[in-house]
């Protein structure tokens, strides 16, 4: 069930419609030669929260602006502008109206004719050769008025949000637009407005309640992927009074690639307005999603026979993880867009996203029940916008485990082993929704042999892992012992099993378990197991949902066949997926990829042998493990059922995990297999291991890429608010490195590291990693360098600032939007120094109090034309002048950042050549500091390593 609450903002922007008509009592001479001088206006499309927002607000920049003018008598002038000739917006003006203003007067045109003065009509175009409009500046000024009224933005490259330097088309037109001579006092600056032609889309989900016979449910559900279907390729440039596109056809409109969910769940993407004609007779919300498909098979969304919405209407179909205290599994919503709220002009039958329009759907997750009434024997459908996948918990032994080896003990009741034994399976290479006999899984081509079986050490025990070739096997050796067991009267001894007797809590039957030592392999792929090619990580890392495997399952399925519930199984195993904050386009990149909860908790560091290396954490854990197994790391595992995805339920001391005498020297070998069995660590065994400091660093810039619960930790109010000095030092706030002499990263602080250990028994979190490709080799760098550019080359373009911006960043802490980097920026070649006081250092109150300390004081071209363009970075791009060696021994720079709670820590980061901190002396006394300039700039090709004699080379992370 769900509950849906709309929020519609409609656009504040002064419609260029609403500025058309007559300028009674004003008249101008005309032909005679004068400049063009004016402000653009473009309005504000909805309120936007600064202290979220970074300063320069993508959707409103001006890239270029074409200004085509008709005059009465048939004279045209077309004037084209750049970014370079216009005043961008200030920074109090952040995500609202914004003013553009022209640094100089234009006095010729596009075609080299002087500007003469007159009445026009006015056609203003900006952001024309956007990926969203895709015109050029020739084709666009050889319009006529006609071919300009009939104009169509086309988004022929099939964009769905802006990336790069790409930006918005913007488009607006004025009746009775008067240049007057350079001599008359009118001529000021005059103002044309503009509005933005695409739709700002937002989707937030957030969890509500009900209860089952009577239980709270207590549902969760956490988006992973999406799809956006039927989305415009093409819209009216320039408004119409009814912008329903005619002869349209399913060529006009395309399906976005599957994307990722990330951060706290929210969807946001762009398209071109898509306005449908309404729909009368829509009773109730579900009724806008309804299909009609007369079918016994699964129908994909794009082939669905919708009953209501039109064919061309643009929707959204969101699967996730889904979980309650009765029901566990996969669930997919669609959702036709459009104004269905509350406010003026909406109605159910509204199925049209608008120009200039932001769409905020806040959709309440209730529970799954209108799922399973559905897959019920009769059942009806109760809302088609909702399906999945959906298994009843507490029917059987369930797991929800990491993505790394896992080990784990299954108790099965003997009497649910028959003839029938039977596998369900989810995983990237196969797919079973009706169960498949497992007599029948060694003739079949599916993913079935990463879950091995062996004898535990006692019912109640987790054995030490054996030889996994030799002391284990798959599931159709176990369910041969498991019939020979069932049919055997009296207890036997069994290679594979451990059985015992379990009498019921009233007494009134007595029955026979078997016991068997699950061998959970990590959601890792070397081979393609259906075709045995290489597999590439790519198509199993990031995959939004969890690997599963179903031991006789029940089954019952709509009539539709779209959704399946499992009333009952013996025993159930989910896997997360690996996480990774790289590009998953290139399989070639040697990226790691990140384990979802530390299962061991905080512990302390006993070895200080760590490795040199900021960057290969895998050589720094083998240096600090040595080649002995510890009897902790071959034991650990669960032993009672676990059917959560919180984070919380995944720490040994509060779940089935119960060996508490594990260290951080080894903890991440738990992570591991011993895979021989033979007691020693063979460097082909070690996959997940300690982080490299810069490793933690790569973690830190892509924080809002990754899962809420793949994250150290994230700056919710409550926990914001909660930070003080005593809890400041003390775990979820740190973690250990396997990085000499940066023992410790502080995780709240973001790029924090240092060596700084109160006592070797202190006791720190982790996080393991795994390389994805070569597995000990060390992995691709964040960043590379060539001169004085820094290049972010190795992160997911959903993590990094999508814009160039000139300027200084507004007062922010470490978890805002000012804080992200875009995909290159350069380093000053000096410190800013103020020549006429002989200053180079700064205090932290000068640091807190000024707004344009570059922007204002730092040029290094000889004709001052990059004065304004400089800024004081932020934390995150001085981590990467650190991480890249650039920061000389001896020097220590300021960034513009502070920390998120002034009450403990009220001041910005700095670096030294060796470390990124808030430190600062005994006496709480704050040391002036340098300062380095940096800039937005377009990536270069190459990725030389920058050196400028400094001692520590320019390495990137």
């Amino acid at each position: 069930m769900r509950k849906i609450t709309y929020f519609f903002a409609l656009a504040c922007a002064i419609l260029l419609a609403s500025c058309r008509g007559e300028e009674f009592g004003k008249t101008v001479e005309e032909g005679i030669p004068t400049v063009l001088n004016l402000t653009i206006d473009l309005g504000e499309s909805r309120s936007v929260d600064v202290t979220t927002k970074s300063i320069y607000d993508f959707e409103s920049e001006i890239d270029n602006l074409m200004l085509i003018m008709f005059e009465a008598n048939g004279r045209k002038m077309v004037v084209n502008l750049t970014s370079d000739q216009m005043t961008a917006p200030s920074a109090t003006a952040t995500g609202g109206r914004r003013y553009y203003t022209l640094n100089e007067p234009i006095s010729t045109d596009y075609f080299g004719s002087t500007i003469l003065s007159g009445t026009y009509t006015v056609y203003a175009i900006a952001n024309y050769s956007s990926s969203f409009c895709g015109l050029s500046a020739d084709e666009l000024a050889a319009m006529s008025e006609t071919q300009l009224n009939a104009l169509i933005a086309n988004n022929a490259t099939g964009a769905l949000a802006v990336t790069g330097s790409d930006r918005f088309p913007m488009v607006g037109t004025k009746d009775n637009y008067m240049v007057y001579p350079p001599e008359d006092p009118n001529n000021t600056k005059q103002q044309l407005s503009l509005e933005r032609v695409i739709a700002h889309i937002d989707f937030q989900f957030v969890n509500g309640s009900s209860t089952v016979n009577g239980v709270a449910e207590n549902p969760v559900f956490s988006p992973r992927t999406y799809r956006v279907y039927n989305i415009p390729k093409k819209a009216n440039l320039l408004p119409k009074e009814n912008n329903v596109l005619t002869n349209v056809s399913a060529s006009d409109y395309f399906n976005s690639a599957l994307g990722t969910v990330t951060g706290d769940g929210t969807i946001e993407f762009w398209m071109l307005e898509n306005v449908q004609n309404a729909v009368t007779g829509i009773n109730s919300y579900h009724d806008r999603d309804k299909w009609t498909n007369n079918t016994t098979a699964t129908v994909e969304p794009q082939d669905k026979d919708w009953l209501n919405a039109p064919d061309y209407s643009t929707f959204i179909v969101v699967e996730g993880d889904y979980s309650g205290t009765s029901y566990f599994g996969t669930v997919s919503y669609t959702i036709h867009l459009g104004n269905f709220s509350s406010s003026p002009g909406a109605s159910l039958g509204n199925f049209s996203v608008n120009r200039n329009e932001w769409h905020k759907y806040t959709i309440t997750v209730n529970g799954v029940q209108n799922i399973v009434a559905e897959c019920a024997v009769g059942g009806t459908e109760g809302q088609s916008g909702a399906e999945g996948h959906i298994t009843s918990l507490h029917n059987g032994v369930s797991f929800v485990l990491d993505s790394h080896y896992e080990q784990i003990l299954i108790d099965i009741p003997l009497d649910a082993i028959s003839g029938r034994c039977e596998l369900s399976l989810r995983t990237p290479y196969s797919t079973t929704v009706s169960p498949v006999s497992v007599d029948e899984l060694t003739n079949s081509n599916l993913d079935y042999a990463w879950i091995r079986f062996g004898k535990p050490a006692s019912p109640t025990t987790l054995a030490v892992t054996p030889n996994i070739s030799t002391g284990t096997v798959d599931i159709v050796a176990l369910v041969t012992e498991l019939r020979a067991a069932s049919t055997t009267a009296t207890e036997t001894t069994h290679s594979v099993i451990s059985q015992k007797q379990v009498t019921t809590s009233d007494g009134t039957r007595t029955t026979k378990v078997a016991t068997v030592q699950a061998f959970v392999n990590e959601f890792f792929y070397d081979t393609d197991p259906i075709t045995g090619v290489a597999a590439n990580w790519t198509e199993f890392v990031n995959t939004g949902y969890n690997r599963v495997f179903i031991f006789n399952p029940g089954l019952s399925q709509s009539a539709d066949m779209n959704s399946t519930h499992y009333p009952d199984f013996v025993f159930q195993v989910s896997q997360r997926p690996i996480q990774t904050t790289f590009p998953t386009t290139d399989s070639s990149i040697n990226a790691f990829g990140i384990e979802t909860w530390n299962e061991t908790g905080a512990m302390a560091l006993d070895n200080s042998n760590l490795g040199s290396s900021d960057t290969h954490g895998w050589q720094n854990t083998l240096t600090m493990i040595g080649t002995t197994w510890p009897a902790e790391a071959r034991t650990l595992g669960y032993t009672e059922t676990l059917e959560t995805n919180t984070k919380e339920a995944h720490v040994y001391d509060a779940t089935a995990i119960t060996n508490s005498t594990l260290t951080a020297n080894n903890a991440c070998l738990s992570r591991n297999r011993d895979e021989n069995g033979n007691g020693v660590l063979d460097q082909e065994e070690l996959k997940w291991y300690l982080p490299a400091v810069n490793q933690h660093l790569a973690m830190w810039y892509a924080i809002d890429y990754l899962y809420d619960d793949t994250r150290f930790f994230y700056p919710s109010a409550e926990n914001i608010a909660g930070l003080s000095s005593t809890t400041y030092n003390t775990n979820p706030y740190n973690a250990w490195t396997s990085t000499s002499g940066k023992y410790n990263f502080w995780t709240v602080e973001g790029a924090s590291y240092g060596s700084w250990r109160p006592s070797s028994t202190q006791a720190y979190n982790l996080r393991c990693v795994r390389t994805l490709k070569s597995y000990n080799a060390e992995t691709q760098t964040i960043s590379t360098i060539e001169g004085q550019t820094i290049n972010v080359v190795g992160a997911a373009p959903e993590q990094m600032r999508q814009n160039k911006m000139s300027g200084e960043y507004g007062k922010h802490h470490q978890f805002q939007a000012q804080n992200q980097v875009y995909a290159a920026f350069e380093m000053a070649t000096a410190d800013l120094e103020l020549s006429a006081e002989s200053k180079l250092t700064w205090s932290m109150e000068e640091i807190a109090a000024a707004t344009n300390l570059c922007a204002e004081n730092y040029s290094q071209e000889a004709d001052g034309s990059d004065l304004g363009q400089w800024r004081v970075p932020n934390q995150r791009e001085l981590a990467l002048l650190l991480a890249n060696g650039l920061i000389p021994s001896g020097a220590v720079y300021w960034s513009s950042t502070f920390f998120c709670n002034e009450a403990v820590r009220d001041q910005p980061f700095h670096a030294s050549s060796t470390q990124i901190t808030l430190e600062y002396d005994g006496n709480g006394v704050y040391n002036a500091r340098r300062i380095r300039c940096v800039r937005d700039v377009d990536p270069t090709t190459a990725a030389a390593v920058y050196d400028a004699g400094y001692t520590n080379g320019g390495v990137g992370f």
